[in-house]
């Protein structure tokens, strides 16, 4: 039986295909000129031999942006996102990380 005991998220680096080695993200230029929004080119360089290489990804933090700003705040041991015009609380989550999260993957700006 399978069990997940948490999120975790994993990054790898982007290896360079003529010599292997670490690429690195240099530029991220929103494209607007596909239907939905969300999609970006992301630049990358290589650190040993300077190739450029660029992919189109899609980025789900800027898939619907709702316009609205939030900031987390501690409230009775745990974290909450509090609307920044009305003040009114409108997620909560134990976690801080997994919070802030939740808030890009929806659309809102977390300020601090």
């Amino acid at each position: 039986m399978l069990r997940c005991t948490g999120f975790q998220k994993r990054v790898r680096a982007m290896r360079c295909v003529p010599c292997g080695a670490e690429m690195h993200l240099m530029q991220v230029v929103e494209d607007d000129t596909m239907m939905v929004r969300g999609y970006e080119h992301h630049i990358f360089e290589c650190s040993g031999c300077r190739e450029v290489e660029r992919r189109l990804t899609f980025n789900r933090a800027r898939r619907s942006p709702t316009g609205r700003m939030v900031q987390i705040d501690s409230k009775d041991g745990t974290r909450v996102a509090k609307d920044t015009k009305s003040g009114r609380v409108v997620m909560h989550n134990q976690n801080r990380e997994r919070l802030w999260e939740l808030c890009n993957w929806i659309g809102w700006r977390v300020v601090n």
